[in-house]
């Protein structure tokens, strides 16, 4: 796709539609491989814990399961239930959602945009170099995620309540 600035008009819905599949499709490699640098090694460290607490996690459950129906609220609970590991096990994945989420997407957002509009523009451009654009942003990218997060929450817990009133 030979696009220059000196080509950029106005287009209709098709050609948006022709050239987004285009330029994908040409770069598909490069995309991927920006997501996969980032999205692979949190996987297989999600992956490893997953692994390392699964047997401890499935242990302490079904212990839970078996001491709720017989469990007395006048005694220290803590002492009673087994919810160490499975408290653990939940805080660590949650570190995870919240360092994916709020940094690592934001990330592979920021490079992915880059990306794509060198691309478009016929420059050349590599996923290294694409990162490096994301990383000299990240706060921006961080702020406009937050903001992104907080107003959908707004409106979910707006909608919500209109609906339950």
């Amino acid at each position: 796709m030979q696009v220059s600035i000196s080509n950029l008009r106005p287009m209709t819905l098709n050609d948006i539609l022709d050239a987004i599949f285009r330029l994908y499709r040409n770069n598909f490699v490069t995309f991927v491989g920006i997501v996969a640098l980032l999205q692979v090694p949190l996987i297989l460290i999600q992956l490893a814990l997953t692994l390392m607490f699964n047997d401890v996690l499935v242990t302490d459950v079904m212990g839970l399961i078996e001491v709720i129906p017989s469990f007395d609220p006048t005694q220290d609970s803590f002492a009673e239930l087994p919810i160490t590991s499975i408290a653990t096990y939940f805080i660590i994945f949650f570190f995870f959602a919240i360092l994916q989420g709020i940094v690592v997407q934001q990330l592979i957002n920021g490079a992915l945009a880059q990306a794509i509009s060198q691309r478009y523009l016929n420059q050349p451009i590599s996923i290294f170099s694409a990162y490096a654009f994301g990383i000299d942003r990240i706060t921006s990218l961080i702020v406009a995620g937050v903001l992104v997060t907080v107003i959908s929450v707004f409106f979910m817990v707006f909608r919500l309540v209109y609906l339950l009133a």
